[in-house]
């Protein structure tokens, strides 16, 4: 049974929902009816109401006319454009943070890294380095993990293999 069709539509309504678009923008954008965008419209915020509780509770200023969003994790400011933005700043902004600050540790190891792309880091390694190098990325989200001091441990999963496609 495929569920791309499916899995469409509700990527679409998380992201609509998530950027402030209602049940006939959802509609007209995804061809659906006005009926099921209204009907996964509530579902979603049902399911979802601590987006809107998150976004009401984070820290902005506005200086000059410029909106700015506190990120706590990070402790940075970030350029706010519109407030339909918050929720999707706050959330990649930790996420790219949270990577970042795990592959400074794999780094701070001796793993030099070939190719970074979203949520992956790519490295050549010799078959006997496996396990060594295993350890090394367990101890750096550890170590990660141990200084975000977030209220859930990230993780990582580990592939090796031959080429990329073996490892993704």
């Amino acid at each position: 049974v495929s569920h791309k069709n499916v899995r469409n539509k509700s990527k679409q309504v998380n992201f609509s929902c998530v950027y402030g678009a209602g049940p006939p923008k959802i509609s007209k954008s995804s061809g659906m009816t006005l009926e099921e965008a209204t009907l996964l419209h509530t579902i979603y915020w049902k399911r979802n109401k601590s987006v809107k509780q998150v976004t009401d509770a984070v820290k902005t200023k506005t200086i000059n006319n410029q909106m700015w969003l506190y990120n706590p994790i990070s402790n940075f400011w970030y350029s706010l454009r519109f407030e339909k933005d918050k929720f999707s700043t706050l959330n990649q902004g930790s996420g790219v943070y949270c990577f970042d600050s795990y592959v400074k540790k794999v780094r701070e190891k001796g793993i030099k890294i070939s190719m970074q792309y979203h949520d992956e880091i790519l490295f050549y390694l010799n078959k006997n380095e496996v396990e060594n190098i295993s350890q090394k990325l367990d101890k750096s989200i550890e170590e990660t993990n141990e200084e975000l001091k977030l209220n859930i441990q990230l993780g990582i999963s580990k592939d090796f293999g031959k080429n990329y496609s073996e490892t993704h």
